[in-house]
């Protein structure tokens, strides 16, 4: 993502103030569950000098934590080929049904106190199955013998 006209390999992605960054894909290193988050901010210029090593975007992540009352939850994000349109470019390719894409994401959440007042605890747990179409295998071309000596008699 390009923030403030910046390449994304410029990004600072943090968890509670420290580096998560994985410059090889240019993104975070550890993918933070959506319920586990308490807040997220993003700054993309005039910011302090806590993030002077990054031109671009900082996001920061906040995690949540337990409070003095124990509290909950339960989720499911549901995504499955039946509920999505077919593609047009599946259609242009004679690809009439919908290929398979399934997906549950599902986990739950629980924090609470340890000592009131004082000590707290948080948990987030997150399941992600998918299932996906395999994409059909192509022939694969190889030079017969005979090619293989005219690719050798080539001046080189």
């Amino acid at each position: 993502v390009e923030v403030g006209g910046q390449r994304p390999t410029n990004n600072n992605f943090m968890v509670e103030g420290v580096d998560n960054n994985n410059r090889s894909v240019t993104g975070p290193q550890v993918l933070v569950p959506n319920e586990a988050v308490g807040e997220f901010t993003l700054q993309q210029n005039q910011f302090s000098v806590e993030f002077g090593h990054s031109t671009g975007g900082q996001f920061n992540t906040i995690l949540r934590s337990g409070s003095n009352r124990i509290h909950g939850s339960v989720y499911e994000y549901f995504q499955n080929r039946n509920l999505n349109a077919l593609d047009e470019q599946f259609r242009r390719q004679g690809i009439r049904s919908h290929p398979r894409y399934d997906q549950n994401r599902l986990g739950g959440a629980v924090g609470g106190p340890i000592l009131k007042n004082r000590w707290f605890y948080f948990g987030n747990f997150e399941y992600n199955p998918i299932g996906q179409a395999s994409t059909s295998g192509g022939a694969v071309l190889a030079p017969t013998a005979d090619g293989l000596r005219q690719i050798e008699a080539l001046p080189g």
